[in-house]
């Protein structure tokens, strides 16, 4: 059983990738509503995860990759299987976190290699600030 909190996650993990996951014309489509429903979740998040589950119901591509992302958020990152990297599997990734300038906005976007275009907020179509740096690497293991 998800939560409220695992839709609204898994909803802004998909987001950023509409246009590539779904085409540009239902990426269109379902950007302001998703906009619309993520700057809400704020106050009501069952409301939000309701209305999440409306809005991708109507499409049924939509959906299909909605519930990927609801069992797992990176799965539109991976293709295909999976395989994993090489090296120490317990040592953090890098990763920079992305947010719109905008006061009140919740678009977010992760990026994940240096190689990534930096992103725009499908919103207000400014360039996104980063939120969070990579880390340096280290050789510290994740502790849970």
């Amino acid at each position: 059983m998800h939560t409220d909190e695992d839709y609204i996650i898994a909803a802004r993990a998909l987001r950023p990738n509409l246009a590539t996951l779904l085409g540009a014309a239902i990426a269109q489509d379902l950007e302001p509503h998703l906009a619309a429903i993520l700057d809400r979740e704020i106050t009501n998040p069952t409301a939000a995860a309701d209305a999440l589950e409306t809005l991708f119901a109507q499409n049924p591509e939509a959906d299909q990759q909605f519930k990927r992302h609801l069992a797992d958020p990176d799965c539109s990152l991976r293709g295909g299987g999976f395989q994993h990297l090489p090296g120490d599997p317990s040592l953090l990734p890098s990763v920079e976190i992305y947010g719109c300038p905008e006061p009140g906005c919740t678009y977010t976007w992760i990026r994940r290699s240096r190689a990534q275009r930096i992103h725009h907020c499908s919103t207000h179509r400014q360039h996104v600030l980063i939120l969070r740096p990579a880390e340096p690497p280290t050789d510290r293991p994740v502790t849970p």
